[in-house]
């Protein structure tokens, strides 16, 4: 059971459904949807069983209800349409609710199934499709200042996100591992001050790229997920068209070369 359902849609600020509405439809359930795992196996002829190719997660449906209370029958078909209205968009709308608050979930709704109770009352079901398969935090982690139990930080401190060092570690608190290149997941990764060439590299995994131009300590580099900028410029050429993967939990970066800071930006991902 919830009390608050929040969305968000493209350009205008974020609202509660029951706020909103005057208490006439009041949330009552959101499910985000379970992992939806399609397995790729590979058979070889003579030998026993089949070997795991790969394993990717795809498309979820999400689940709200709500209970519409309208003055008569009129009004309750109306607030139905305001319901719709106010939950469908051409792009998907964030959606979080009064439990999960800082887990967020970028959805498409379908057509609503209305469930009168009587004349002016009635249940109201909406489902939502869910293109990514996966929620995320509400704040990316380079700006994290909201967070909760569940979202699997550590107990004891606050994860940096940004560093002036040359060694450190990066914590990825997602329920799985953060893949720019075969997930799509955003990854940025923001250096500033580098003084010729240089290397990043995660020692946990092996992930790395390379920058391979002699850069300027007035530039700025980003690697936004495989793709390389200069400046605001792409320029994936003045790299080795390498990547970094961050493992779920704590992930040993090195960097070799000269810059004065490192900034790894992307939000948690979860089932």
């Amino acid at each position: 059971m919830i009390d608050k359902l929040f969305i968000l849609r493209d350009g205008e600020p974020e609202f509660e459904i029951g706020d909103v509405t005057g208490g006439q439809i009041q949330p009552l359930s959101f499910d985000a949807g379970a992992p939806q795992p399609t397995t790729i196996y590979t058979a070889i002829a003579g030998a026993d069983g089949e070997m795991l190719n790969s394993t990717t997660y795809g498309p979820t449906t999400a689940t709200a209800t709500f209970f519409l209370r309208g003055r008569d029958i009129y009004d309750y078909k109306l607030q139905a349409a305001k319901l719709y209205s106010l939950l469908t968009s051409r792009n998907p709308v964030r959606v979080r609710d009064g439990v999960d608050e800082y887990k967020v979930a970028y959805l498409i709704a379908k057509p609503i199934t209305l469930t009168p109770l009587n004349f002016t009352d009635g249940d109201v079901t909406v489902q939502f499709d869910n293109p990514a398969g996966y929620r995320q935090s509400y704040d990316r982690s380079d700006q994290l200042t909201h967070w909760q139990h569940g979202m699997n930080l550590p107990s004891d401190y606050i994860p940096q996100y940004t560093f002036t060092e040359n060694e450190f570690d990066v914590f990825n608190a997602s329920d799985f591992r953060v893949d720019p290149y075969k997930s799509r997941h955003d990854l940025k990764i923001i250096i500033q001050g580098v003084s010729g060439k240089l290397t990043v590299e995660n020692q946990t995994n092996g992930t790395t790229f390379s920058i391979t131009k002699e850069l300027q300590p007035s530039d700025r580099f980003e690697m936004d997920g495989v793709h390389a900028m200069l400046n605001g410029v792409p320029d994936s050429q003045d790299t080795d068209f390498g990547h970094i993967e961050l493992e779920k939990g704590s992930n040993h970066i090195i960097v070799t070369g000269t810059m004065t800071g490192i900034t790894f930006s992307f939000p948690f991902v979860y089932f």
